[in-house]
């Protein structure tokens, strides 16, 4: 998932976990759709600089290379606007994971006679809000490395570096972006670990295409039954 629209997603889950009843108000699909527009519309802003300053170099025929402007101030705003970007949306995550697990940690906190008076959620509420905890966490996870390094070398970018420390920052470098993806690929296993309607769901959509297929091949099976045997038919003399 889109570390923007899991930050959207979180911050939608707080509000409705949230002991207040006001907050819990603000969770709405009007409210989903607007924020999806706002932050279409800003990514959009950011990234019109892209088809502007990147160029495509070929190389040879069969090869082409993507690059961007080396001279200028632009390499210091893609450099600095990423690092930026990259740093509010890791502090979202940790910030909502936080204050998640404060709301959960609430409602458990909470007597039973005031659980219905203190939130109302349903019980998908609860699995979406176990799934999002649990993504966060794993993204937080798989981004801190990355996001270390990239303020390191932020801070050391006019340094000169000696061959070992270039082979060093290159390996912790591909490290750090090997477990970023290896992150981004857990939201199904997320979702299979923690969500049990997710798993019933699962299983019946898989039992549903074994059934057609089964189907499937039972009709075409009579099918074939149906037909005549032509060698087995007599020929008139």
């Amino acid at each position: 998932m889109s570390p923007s629209i899991l930050v959207l997603a979180s911050i939608d889950r707080l509000l409705i976990s949230s002991a207040n009843v006001d907050i819990r108000l603000y969770s709405s699909s009007r409210l989903a759709y607007f924020s999806l527009s706002i932050t279409l519309v800003v990514w959009c802003i950011y990234y019109i600089h892209v088809p502007v300053k990147f160029d495509t170099y070929q190389m040879n025929p069969v090869i082409f290379l993507c690059i961007f402007e080396l001279t200028g101030p632009y390499p210091d705003f893609l450099h600095y606007s990423q690092l930026i970007i990259n740093v509010v949306l890791f502090l979202l995550m940790v910030v909502l994971s936080i204050y998640s697990w404060k709301n959960v940690c609430q409602m458990k906190l909470a007597p039973p006679e005031q659980r219905h008076v203190v939130r109302k959620m349903h019980k998908k509420d609860f699995q979406m809000l176990r799934c999002l905890f649990a993504m966060n966490v794993i993204h937080v996870i798989g981004d801190s490395l990355i996001m270390t390094y990239t303020i390191y070398k932020a801070s050391t970018r006019f340094e000169v570096l000696t061959a070992w420390e270039q082979n060093r920052n290159d390996f912790i470098s591909n490290l750090g972006i090997f477990v970023h993806l290896i992150a981004n690929c857990t939201d199904f296993y997320i979702y299979v670990i923690t969500s049990r309607s997710f798993r019933q769901e699962l299983k019946r959509s898989f039992w549903k295409i074994v059934s057609l297929k089964a189907v499937e091949a039972r009709h075409i099976n009579n099918e074939q039954l149906e037909l005549p045997n032509v060698s087995a038919v007599s020929l008139p003399k």
